[in-house]
C-alpha cells in the first residue's frame, strides 16, 4: 500500500472517529455539565470527555471549558502516540471543530510534535510527496519547528524542501538561534554533497549568517591547526570544514595550511596522498607561513614524517612541498647522528635513518 493510500485512509478514519466521539453526546437526552467534564478529565477519561465537549453550549464555553478541552484533546492524542499520523490528524481535526482552542499553544505544539514524529516514519521514496506536504503543514503551524523538522528532513531526503521553505520566508526564521546553530554546523559537516552544501551556504547568505559561519569555521581551523602543530591530534581533522570553505569559494589558504601541513607530515604519503595534494594546491605564501608556525609551535612530541612508509616516499617531492620543514628535519637528524643525546624535536627519531641531505 502506498503512502498516499495510507494517508487517504487515515484522513478518512480520523474525522469519522471524531464524529463518532462527538455524536455520542447526542444519544443522551441529558447533556454533561462543566462539573461532569471536569470529573472526567480528573479521572483521565479523556475519550468520553472529548465526546461530551459539545454538551456545553457555545455561549457557555468559558476559559475553564477551553482548559478542559485542551486537556481532553491532549489526553486522547497521547493514547495514539504509537501512531503519529493518526494522532496528528486527530489534533488537527479537533482544533478545526473547536475554534476557541484552535490557536491554543499547547495543541499547536502537540500537533507539531506529532507531525515531526510522523516525518520520521516516512522513510521510503514513495513518501516524498507526503513528506513535502507534512513539512509545509508543520511549518505553517510553527516556523520555530524548522529546527527539529530540518533535522528529520535531512535524514529522509526532505532537506531540499526545508531549505526551500526557509528561502521562501527567511524573515520567519531569522531570529531562530537554534536553527542558526544547526545550519552553521551542517555547512561544515562531513558527508554533505557539494551541491547540497552549496544550497546550505546560499541559505546562510540569505539569512545573513554567512559571515558568522566563515568566522566560526576559520576559527575552528585555526584552533585545530594550532593543536596539530603541537602534535596533538584529536578525532576531528577539520578536513570537512576546510573543504566546505573551499567549495563556498572563500579564500582560506592559511587556515587550511595550518591543518593540512601537520596532517600531511604526520602520516605517510601512501596514506595521506590526498592531504599532500591539498598542500600542493595551497598558495606558496600560505604554505611558507604555516611552515614557520610549525617550527615556532615547538611540538610536545616529535611526529614529523612518522611511519616507516615515509622511507619509500620521493624525498625530492617532500623537500619541494616543505622546504623549510625538510631543512629543519635534516638539521635535527644530522645533529642526532653526531650526538645521540640530541634528540630530534620535530622528527620521529627512527625516521632519521633515511632523512639525509642528499636523499
Amino acid at each position: 500500500m502506498t503512502f498516499r493510500t495510507l494517508r487517504a485512509a487515515a484522513t478518512r478514519l480520523v474525522p469519522a472517529l471524531v464524529a463518532a466521539l462527538l455524536a455520542s453526546s447526542a444519544a443522551h437526552a441529558q447533556g454533561y455539565s462543566m462539573a461532569d467534564l471536569d470529573a472526567l478529565v480528573t479521572r483521565r477519561e479523556y475519550a468520553e470527555a472529548v465526546a461530551r465537549l459539545k454538551d456545553v453550549a457555545p455561549t457557555q464555553r468559558s476559559a475553564a471549558w477551553d482548559a478542559l478541552a485542551v486537556k481532553a484533546i491532549v489526553g486522547v492524542s497521547e493514547a495514539m502516540r504509537s501512531d503519529c499520523e493518526r494522532a496528528y490528524e486527530l489534533v488537527k481535526e479537533l482544533r478545526a471543530q473547536f475554534g476557541s482552542v484552535a490557536t491554543n499553544p499547547v495543541l499547536l505544539a502537540r500537533q507539531v510534535e506529532f507531525g515531526v514524529c510522523h516525518l520520521k516514519e516516512m522513510r521510503s521514496f514513495a513518501d516524498r510527496r507526503g513528506r513535502e506536504q507534512m513539512i509545509g503543514e508543520v511549518l505553517a503551524l510553527s516556523p520555530a519547528a524548522i529546527v527539529p523538522l530540518y533535522g528529520e528532513a535531512r535524514h529522509v531526503a526532505g532537506e531540499e524542501r526545508a531549505l526551500q521553505w526557509i528561502a521562501a520566508d527567511p524573515d520567519a526564521v531569522r531570529a531562530n538561534a537554534r536553527l542558526k546553530t544547526t545550519l552553521l554546523e551542517r555547512a561544515g559537516a562531513a558527508g554533505v554533497a557539494p551541491a547540497r552544501r552549496a544550497d546550505i551556504v546560499a541559505t546562510l547568505k540569505r539569512l545573513g549568517w554567512y559571515d558568522d559561519w566563515v568566522r566560526g569555521a576559520t576559527a575552528r581551523l585555526d584552533e585545530l591547526g594550532a593543536a596539530f602543530m603541537r602534535g596533538n591530534f584529536g578525532a576531528s581533522t577539520g578536513e570537512s570544514v576546510a573543504e566546505a570553505l573551499r567549495e563556498a569559494g572563500h579564500p582560506n589558504d592559511l587556515p587550511v595550511a595550518r591543518v593540512y601541513v601537520p596532517l600531511g607530515l604526520r602520516l605517510a604519503p601512501v596514506r595521506a596522498r590526498a592531504r599532500l595534494d591539498r598542500v600542493a594546491a595551497l598558495s606558496p605564501a600560505a604554505l611558507r607561513q604555516a611552515e614557520r608556525e610549525m617550527i615556532d609551535a615547538r611540538p610536545e612530541h616529535a611526529f614529523w614524517f612518522e611511519g616507516d612508509e615515509w622511507e619509500g616516499a620521493p624525498w625530492a617531492e617532500v623537500r619541494r612541498l616543505f622546504p623549510v620543514l625538510a631543512s629543519t628535519a635534516i638539521a635535527e637528524c644530522e645533529a642526532f647522528r653526531r650526538d645521540p643525546a640530541r634528540q630530534p624535536v620535530h622528527v620521529w627519531r627512527s625516521s632519521c635513518r633515511w632523512i639525509v641531505p642528499g636523499g
